[in-house]
C-alpha cells in the first residue's frame, strides 16, 4: 500500500475514533450518529460523511413535548383545534425564543390536523392573570378585546398561535392603538420591560402579547455613588426617572443601542421590519464546508410580527398618539377608581418574573408598595 494511502487511512481511522467518542459523550443516538463512512478516495485524501448531531438536551426537550402533548391530547383537541382529533405532528420547531431551565426553549408544534401551537417551558398563570386583568379594563372602557387561548401547568404551558394580519379599516387602526394605550398602562403600573417588536403581535385591531417573563418589573433607585459632580447626579437622576416611566416597558419607539441620534427602533410601535445592529456580533460562516469560520458584522434582525398595516399600508404610530394616550388615561382612571383592579393587580406579585440585566446599577423592588406608588 502506498505511503500517501496509509496515511490517509490512519488519519480517517484517528478521526472516525475521536468522533466516536465524541459521540458517546454526547449520548447521541446511533441513528444520529456522526460517522457514516470514512472513505479513501484514489488513495490521496478520504471523505467524511457526516450526519446530524442533535444535543441531548434538545432530544429530552421534545421527548418531554411529545410525552405531554399526548397526555392532554383531548384537552389540547378541545382548546386549540375547535374539537379536531389529530393522531401525530408534522413538526416540533425548536429554539424560538430565549432558553429556560437547563436548556428548554419555546418549541413551535404543528399538529397533523393543520393546529400550530407554542409549547413554552414555563407556566402560563401570568398570562392568564393579564389577560383576565386586561380583558376586564377592556370592557370597563367600552372596547372589545380578543381572548387567547392557554393551557397552562406548573412548569410547562400551551399557547395558542396568534397570526399578524391587516386591520381591515381605519376605525379598526384607531381601536388598535387605544388598545395599546391599555398595554402602556399595564406595562407602567407593573414595571414591565421587554415589550419590544418580538413579543407583541398585531393581530388586525388586536394587540397581543406573547411574552409576560417581566411581568412584574422593578423600580430603579438611584445610589449615593451615582456620580461625583452635581452635573453626573443630574444626569444620573433624569436617566433613572426615565426608565421608570412608560418609556422603560419598552413598548414606545424609543432609539436603543446607541447614543444621540445613532442607534435602532426595536419598540413594539415600529414600522422597519427588518434592523440592523449598531455593533458588530459574531457570526458564523461556511458552517457546513471545510471553511467553516467567525466573522464580526452588524446582525439584520427581523420584527415584522408587530407592523400594523391597512390592507397593505403601513400604520406609522405617530399619528394615532391620541388613540394611544386615550386608552392609557381610561384605564388609568378605571384603575384609580376601581378597587378590583387594585386586587388583580397586586395579584401579579406572587410568583416568579424574569429579570433582564441593564448595564447599570439597578436595586429590584417587587412589592405590591410599588404598584401602588405607579398607580395613586
Amino acid at each position: 500500500m502506498p505511503v500517501l494511502q496509509k496515511k490517509a487511512l490512519f488519519s480517517a481511522f484517528i478521526i472516525c475514533q475521536v468522533l466516536r467518542i465524541i459521540q458517546n459523550y454526547m449520548e447521541v443516538s446511533p441513528a444520529k450518529s456522526l460517522i457514516l463512512s470514512a472513505t479513501i478516495h484514489g488513495g490521496s485524501y478520504f471523505f467524511i460523511q457526516p450526519l446530524e448531531l442533535k444535543n441531548n438536551s434538545i432530544q429530552r426537550a421534545e421527548c418531554e413535548i411529545r410525552k405531554s402533548l399526548y397526555a392532554e391530547k383531548e384537552q389540547i383537541q378541545k382548546i386549540f383545534c375547535d374539537g379536531r382529533k389529530f393522531s401525530g405532528t408534522v413538526g416540533i420547531y425548536m429554539s424560538k425564543g430565549d432558553i429556560h431551565r437547563g436548556g428548554r426553549s419555546v418549541a413551535k408544534v404543528e399538529l397533523d390536523n393543520g393546529t400550530i401551537l407554542y409549547y413554552k417551558p414555563h407556566s402560563l398563570d401570568k398570562n392568564i392573570k393579564y389577560q383576565e386583568l386586561y380583558n376586564y379594563l377592556c370592557r370597563k372602557t367600552g372596547i372589545s378585546c380578543r381572548t387567547v387561548q392557554y393551557l397552562s401547568h406548573d412548569s410547562y404551558g400551551w399557547e395558542e398561535k396568534i397570526e399578524n394580519i391587516p386591520c381591515k379599516n381605519e376605525s379598526e387602526v384607531e381601536h388598535y392603538y387605544f388598545r395599546m394605550g391599555i398595554h402602556l398602562f399595564l406595562g407602567y403600573a407593573l414595571g414591565a420591560t421587554d415589550l419590544h417588536g418580538e413579543n407583541i403581535i398585531a393581530h388586525g385591531e388586536y394587540p397581543v402579547i406573547i411574552d409576560m417573563e417581566t411581568y412584574p418589573g422593578y423600580l430603579k433607585q438611584q445610589s449615593e455613588k451615582d456620580g461625583s459632580s452635581v452635573e453626573e447626579k443630574i444626569n444620573k437622576s433624569t436617566e433613572i426617572k426615565l426608565a421608570n416611566s412608560v418609556i422603560h416597558t419598552g413598548m414606545l419607539p424609543v432609539l436603543t443601542w446607541g447614543r444621540g441620534n445613532r442607534g435602532v427602533l426595536i419598540s413594539a410601535m415600529g414600522t422597519e421590519e427588518k434592523i440592523k445592529t449598531p455593533f458588530k456580533l459574531p457570526v458564523v460562516k461556511d458552517d457546513k464546508t471545510s471553511d467553516i469560520h467567525i466573522e464580526y458584522e452588524p446582525v439584520e434582525m427581523q420584527i415584522k410580527e408587530c407592523i400594523v398595516r391597512l390592507n397593505d399600508q403601513v400604520i406609522n404610530a405617530a399619528d394615532y398618539t391620541e388613540c394611544i394616550i386615550r386608552g392609557f388615561c381610561r384605564a388609568y382612571m378605571v384603575a384609580m377608581a376601581d378597587k378590583k383592579v387594585e386586587v388583580m393587580l397586586s395579584g401579579f406579585f406572587d410568583g416568579r418574573s424574569r429579570v433582564v440585566l441593564r448595564p447599570y446599577p439597578t436595586v429590584c423592588n417587587v412589592s405590591y408598595g410599588f404598584v401602588s406608588s405607579r398607580i395613586i
